[in-house]
């Protein structure tokens, strides 16, 4: 295992400058406010798109290829994360969150170095410029759905922002290359995996300001998400909050207790208890708050 700690920014783009760019396509449904939600959505690693996530693994991979720590002493942590190479996967740790993602290049070792390397073809070497490519077609996927073009328009646009990159006096890999890797990206599944810390969302109070019991166990505070997207999604409920141990032995690590249990039609008590405190943490006194919480 390879583990790391992050405290900046994933997704740091001008607001402005994509604001224009999409009004010159004409895609004037997003506002600035729009785009500045979607940003901190990224960077709160709620991920509702392929090629956000895409986007993510792509920016941990160029971390482990930088030499210099993003870690700044005494700054709060955004999140941590970790290669776990023989299960060919990337966790991830927030304070409320937990993901996993298969790792779609291969990673290895020699001399002390990392080296990243497509999964379909060994001979293909992944070093940071290429990584920077393959960025900056994502990035730009996120808000110019190039993904969802035909094939050949797809092509087109990856080899725009190559030839920006030929401009530079950088050594890169033929373009052909760079294609078949961008394909191979889209190729596999993201395998993904969240486990959520969610007080808040099992938390409705009814027309008497107390907690409504059904809600806790139709959104337990504790569970996992199989889908990145809503509409395929489901959630499978835990009866405690896990630590960071506890989700990495689910991937059956050596020396790592490899039982978990599910139960049907199981109602823990406790779990009323944990949400009650959460709700004494909050001020309802301020009607932002209450308004929140109302059932509807």
């Amino acid at each position: 295992m390879m583990n790391y700690i992050y405290n900046t920014k994933i997704y740091r783009i001008d607001i402005d400058t994509v604001h224009a760019d999409l009004s010159k396509m004409g895609l004037k449904e997003y506002s600035k406010k729009d785009i500045l939600n979607i940003t901190n959505r990224i960077n709160s690693l709620y991920l509702r798109e392929k090629s956000e996530i895409l986007y993510l693994i792509l920016f941990l991979y160029k971390k482990l290829l930088d030499k210099e720590s993003d870690y700044i002493e005494g700054k709060k942590v955004n999140f941590k994360f970790e290669f776990l190479k023989k299960k060919s996967r990337i966790n991830i740790y927030l304070d409320n969150k937990y993901i996993s993602l298969f790792m779609p290049f291969s990673i290895l070792e020699k001399d002390e170095e990392f080296i990243i390397q497509s999964r379909m073809d060994s001979n293909l070497v992944i070093e940071a410029n290429t990584l920077n490519i393959l960025l900056k077609y994502f990035e730009k996927n996120i808000f110019m759905n190039y993904t969802s073009y035909h094939l050949l328009d797809q092509v087109e646009k990856l080899e725009e922002i190559y030839a920006e990159f030929l401009k530079e006096d950088i050594t890169i890999l033929p373009f052909e290359d760079i294609s078949k890797l961008c394909s191979e990206l889209l190729y596999f599944d993201s395998s993904y995996l969240r486990f959520d810390i969610d007080l808040e969302n099992s938390l409705r109070l009814d027309v008497s300001d107390q907690i409504i019991k059904e809600r806790i166990y139709a959104h337990p505070p504790y569970h996992f998400d199989s889908d990145y997207r809503d509409a395929p999604s489901y959630k499978i409920g835990v009866d405690k909050c896990l630590n960071i141990l506890d989700f990495s032995s689910l991937f059956q690590l050596k020396d790592m207790d490899k039982s978990f249990m599910i139960h049907n039609n199981y109602t823990p008590k406790h779990l009323i208890g944990e949400v009650q405190k959460y709700k004494d943490s909050l001020d309802f006194s301020n009607k932002m708050v209450l308004d929140k919480y109302k059932h509807n």
